[in-house]
């Protein structure tokens, strides 16, 4: 019950794995001396991306420790949290932050990794589903300048997002500096159209130059990239699965007739990967009056795939990747298939025409109602080939294969000293 409200989570036991708990507000207020870890990821070394959160009030109970029992699974068993911060790691990013009330107002998020955005956009996401559980609290989130390292200016992030749209440096009112909003932004988690845009560029852009890109690289950029995918329907209760292919069976059992095999995924973000041997596929016929309706939802997947089967399969995914990625090839057929609908082969099926690409909540609802009602015909009983429905702790609703969904639900290391 105490997990279920994120005032503790389990850690790592020798004798008895799981049956130990961290309580978040009984933590020490002294933080560990973890410094020389994190100086090794300090500038030029690493990026770095900074955030502020300023609330318009004292910062209420249960920030930051609600935050790090929600996301556990990023804690270390080198450095114990404390009762007002946390030192956390992806291990598939291979990036670090340190979460931190660095006021009574105010809490602090840093980033520092080869490619952080993945890392950042992760919990940033978690906090908000931390901050939503308080009625009426106002938060402004800052950026800090780079003017230089030690300019203490923070620019509000919506300012910094108008400017972006118009087109327009700002100014540093402390050294009077012309500063790139770019540069600002970078990195800086943004939602709907916008974050699924630059993710693809990004990513279309490494998979050109994947043989000058680092492996760790490559794979931090399509996680964000599938993950910002999942998120395009987080609004709405996810009673399906949403990541699947269609491809044309070449060989017919009767003449005259077509079918289809309908192939489903596990959506872990940055390892989506086919079931083994034929679990999740199923056999279809008759396509023809939904296909029109679904060709946006397959074509923003069929775009996914083509350009991270190009680059390296991520670490995390579990699985051999060269048959991975066989797998993959095999399933963009599915393009040849979308391009013989006129209507929609007309606008080049791209990815970059916003018009494509639903916005959060409302504009999802039709969307994923046809996903719902096409696939709740494919499979009736609703089985979804086994795959489970995890929802995780930045509030997304996944389907995943036995391997994936139980990461979520393993203890956390024991950290030292505890």
């Amino acid at each position: 019950m105490m997990d279920k409200y994120d005032v503790s989570y389990r850690i790592r036991d020798v004798d008895d794995p799981g049956a130990l708990a961290i309580v978040v507000d009984r933590l020490p207020y002294e933080p560990p001396d973890f410094g020389p870890l994190w100086d090794q990821f300090a500038p030029p070394h690493s990026r770095e991306i900074r955030l502020r959160y300023t609330f318009d009030t004292v910062a209420p109970p249960g920030i930051p420790t609600w935050f790090i029992a929600r996301e556990h699974r990023f804690t270390t068993g080198l450095y114990r949290p404390w009762r007002t911060g946390a030192l956390l790691h992806h291990r598939g990013a291979a990036s670090y932050a340190v979460i931190e009330l660095d006021s009574e107002i105010s809490l602090a998020l840093t980033v520092r990794g080869e490619d952080p955005d993945t890392f950042l956009h992760l919990l940033d996401e978690g906090l908000q589903q931390t901050f939503d559980r308080y009625d009426g609290l106002k938060i402004t989130r800052q950026v800090p300048c780079r003017c230089h390292p030690e300019c203490p200016h923070l620019y509000d992030y919506e300012y910094l997002r108008r400017r972006q749209r118009q087109e327009r440096p700002v100014e540093c009112p402390r050294s009077d500096a012309i500063v790139d909003v770019e540069l600002l932004l970078r990195g800086i988690p943004t939602r709907g159209n916008d974050a699924i845009l630059q993710a693809l560029q990004r990513l279309e852009s490494a998979s050109d130059r994947s043989a000058d890109m680092m492996q760790q690289q490559f794979s931090q950029q399509a996680e964000l990239l599938q993950r910002l995918f999942t998120e395009m329907y987080r609004a709405q209760a996810v009673q399906c699965p949403t990541v699947f292919t269609i491809t044309p069976n070449q060989r017919d059992f009767l003449p005259g007739t077509r079918t289809y095999t309908l192939r489903l995924y596990c959506e872990e973000p940055g390892a989506w990967h086919q079931l083994p041997a034929d679990d999740g596929c199923y056999r279809i016929r008759d396509l023809d009056p939904w296909l029109r309706a679904i060709a946006p939802h397959l074509n923003r997947i069929i775009k996914i795939l083509t350009i991270t089967a190009a680059g390296i399969i991520h670490p995390a995914a579990g699985i051999a990747a060269a048959g991975h990625h066989i797998g993959i090839q095999d399933d963009l057929g599915l393009k040849d298939l979308l391009e013989q609908i006129p209507a929609i082969s007309a606008h080049s099926l791209s990815l970059y025409d916003t018009g494509a690409i639903p916005a959060r909540r409302g504009e999802d609802e039709a969307d994923f109602r046809i996903i719902y009602n096409f696939l709740s015909q494919v499979d009736p009983q609703q089985r979804w080939a086994g795959l489970s429905r995890v929802h995780t702790p930045e509030g997304h609703t996944l389907y995943l294969c036995d391997h994936h969904a139980a990461r979520y639900r393993e203890p956390s290391p024991r950290p030292a000293g505890i």
